[in-house]
Order: C-alpha cells, then structure tokens, then sequence
C-alpha cells in the first residue's frame, strides 16, 4: 500500500502535465532527444577534402587536404576508386602516435595532419579518393573529392591554305596538336578572336573558315590548346589580304602562282619555235 505522502506526490507529477498544456508524447520525444545527444562511437560524422592545387597536368603534384577534424586522431587510412568502379581500394594507412605508413614503398605519402601528398601526377591518378579518420574515442570520420588529372598539352601548330590571299574568297586554318581531344581558342593580334558572321568553326574550333575575307582580315592568327590546368600556344601566322583589283585577277578570274609560271614558260617556248622557226626559213632563201 502506498503511503498517503507518497500518493500525495504522484497525484502531484500527474497533476502537472495538464496545467503545463503538454502530453506525455512530449515529454518522450524531450527524452529521446537528450539520450541522443550522448557521446557514442559514430560514422556520421564528415571530413572535408580539398584538392590543393585544384586544377593540376600530368607530372605535378598534389595535397588532397584533410579538414574539419575533431577529436584526436588515432589513425588516417586512404582509399580511392576509379571510374566506373563500384568499390574502394585501400592505399595507404598512417598510424598518429608513432607515425607509422602502411605500406612504406609508395609513392603517395600521409603528411602528420593526415593529408595526402601526391607527387609526379599520372593521368591514371584521376580518381575519387576517401579519407577515414579514427580517433581515440572510436569515432569513425570520413570524407572525399574527386581529382581529376589533365594531360600536360603539347604545342599546337597552324595550318592554312595560302597566307596570301584575295579579297572575298575564301580562308581555312587549321589547328593541330598532339593532344587528344583537346580544347582549342584563336586569337587575331595578340586578341581573342571575336567571331563574326562570315566565320565558322568545326571540329572542336580546331578548324576556322573565314569566307569573303576582307582587308580586316589581315593580320597575326593563333590558336592555343588549354584545359583547365594548363595551356599551350602556337607561333604566329601572319596573314595578308590583297585587294581583288590587284593586277593578278583579270575578267574574275585569278592566277596562282604556279599558273602565271607556267603560262610563261609556254610564251617564251612560243617564242623560241617561232625564232627557230624564222632562221630556218632565211637559212634555206639564201642557199638558192
């Protein structure tokens, strides 16, 4: 039997809730929530990783840079996954208190903050890579980022059909490199090339048409390779457009070079039949 003070305070208890306006699913969910909040081994927690240089080629180097660690750290143990693959590969373990790398003989080394130093960078090195961090009390860290490594561009090389060239017809440059792929921009004097209507591009702008070329049209073209790591440009192209009354062009038709050379080289064939010619004729009237 309950005692008369006891019976006393849990009518009391049970008084308040309706006087305080509540229910008792509210003072369960106050419960769960404090619970909640106690210390416990998780793997919830996040990690940032910041690639640093963000942007890097092939032979360079990179720190993928641990942050927003907590705690203290026991252990950091990286992994990395190629495209396309649906599981992580473990590269390397780094043991804080007594600094031990598992294994030693790699080219990746774990810096003391638990970043990853990448040296001499390989296009096979564009990977996702995840870093998991322990700390004395259990808890489990991890966080990612991708990196992706840009191949180091060669020196691309312009081609054209005729740098010397009437007005009104048409141009073609060409840009080539030993890249695959490979981004391409021109330039007009030092400038980027700002396309106007009577110029195309194809090809990944590795080609340029440039169709009824004017005077304007004259002048230093290049075209530079690039990705986000790294660029390349090619020498100069000096282009001249000669006006289309030039003494070359007759009833609107033009004349290459090699036309007009062998044009002459038929005159002056014509010329020295014809002198033979003329001596024989004298030769054979003075005989008689």
């Amino acid at each position: 039997m309950v005692p008369h003070n006891e019976q006393h305070r849990l009518w009391e208890r049970s008084s308040e809730a309706p006087y305080s306006g509540g229910n008792p699913w509210k003072w369960l969910l106050i419960t769960a929530s404090i619970l909640s909040c106690w210390s416990q081994p998780t793997s919830a927690q996040d990690l940032t990783v910041v690639p640093i240089p963000a942007n890097v080629k092939e032979g360079d180097r990179v720190i993928l840079v641990v942050q927003g660690v907590s705690g203290k750290p026991l252990s950091y143990t990286w992994f990395s996954r190629s495209p396309g693959d649906s599981s992580d590969t473990e590269i390397v373990r780094y043991i804080v208190g007594n600094r031990t790398r598992i294994p030693v003989n790699i080219r990746q080394k774990v810096l003391p903050n638990g970043s990853l130093l990448i040296p001499n960078l390989l296009i096979s090195d564009t990977k996702y890579y995840t870093v998991q961090m322990v700390d004395t009390f259990g808890n489990i860290l991890r966080g990612g980022a991708p990196l992706t490594v840009y191949e180091k561009l060669a020196k691309p090389m312009i081609a054209v059909n005729d740098t010397n060239i009437l007005e009104d017809e048409s141009l073609i440059l060409t840009c080539s490199t030993e890249n695959v792929g490979p981004n391409i921009r021109w330039f007009f004097n030092d400038q980027p090339l700002s396309l106007h209507r009577r110029m195309s591009t194809f090809e990944n702008n590795q080609i340029l048409l440039i169709k009824g070329v004017k005077r304007e049209d004259s002048g230093s073209y290049q075209c530079e390779a690039w990705n986000p790591a790294n660029t390349n440009r090619s020498d100069d192209l000096t282009l001249t457009v000669s006006s289309s009354e030039s003494p070359e062009r007759s009833n609107g038709a033009t004349l290459s070079g090699g036309s007009i050379t062998v044009v002459v080289i038929g005159v002056l064939a014509g010329v020295a039949l014809l002198g033979a010619l003329i001596y024989v004729l004298i030769t054979k009237n003075t005989g008689r």
